[in-house]
């Protein structure tokens, strides 16, 4: 087995059928929300998707992680939500010996490094991947209160209650992670926020 991590490029001949297959596993998998084709193909556009395959199997898909740009109302600094983290069954650890998750994380993380980019997720082993790469725990109510309701969009079946700001999964099953630039902007943010209360 020979795990190749990269970008998916827009002029891949497989982008159709791997966009494809990733919006069926999003279909799937329940701690993923579901994405569109055209979504993701959005991302992939924007050089926020990255793949890893095997070159032994004829560059068979092993699993994916993106970059989710939210939607924020003001002009301030973009913030960007790691997503779709995904691993096929055959090749998660320790059936292979190593950690295709990290090597996502890590990959996607070190590429990425001058943006603010929070990780929300129910699932403890992303949880884990996450922290493994450098990811820094963090509380819902420390982000900025744009990225906090951008970032909580789970269906109204998974909520609890289904009201975003009282749902009883956050910080407790569905936790937040930033990266290191995203954590100092938080930082700065509660620096500035209280510097102001003393005056």
């Amino acid at each position: 087995m020979n795990i190749r991590i990269d970008f998916l490029r827009v002029g891949s001949s497989r982008l159709n059928e791997t966009i494809g297959y990733i919006a069926e596993i999003t279909r799937r998998e329940p701690h993923l929300l579901e994405q569109s084709r055209g979504a993701l193909l959005e991302v992939a556009q924007a050089g926020r998707l990255l793949i890893a395959c095997d070159q032994d199997a004829d560059d068979c898909f092993v699993g994916c992680i993106m970059l989710w740009e939210l939607e924020h109302p003001y002009g301030d600094e973009s913030w960007y939500e790691l997503g779709t983290i995904y691993v096929e069954l055959e090749y998660r650890y320790p059936q292979i010996g190593f950690s295709v998750a990290d090597m996502l994380y890590h990959k996607l993380l070190d590429s990425f490094q001058d943006l603010n980019v929070l990780g929300t997720t129910t699932n403890p082993n992303a949880i884990k991947a996450g922290e493994r790469a450098g990811l820094k725990m963090s509380y819902f109510h420390d982000l900025p209160g744009w990225v906090e309701n951008a970032t909580c969009v789970c269906p109204p079946e998974k909520r609890q209650p289904s009201q975003l700001r009282t749902c009883s999964l956050k910080d407790r099953t569905c936790r937040v992670r930033l990266s290191e630039k995203a954590a100092d902007t938080v930082r700065k943010m509660w620096m500035f926020s209280c510097s102001c209360m003393n005056k």
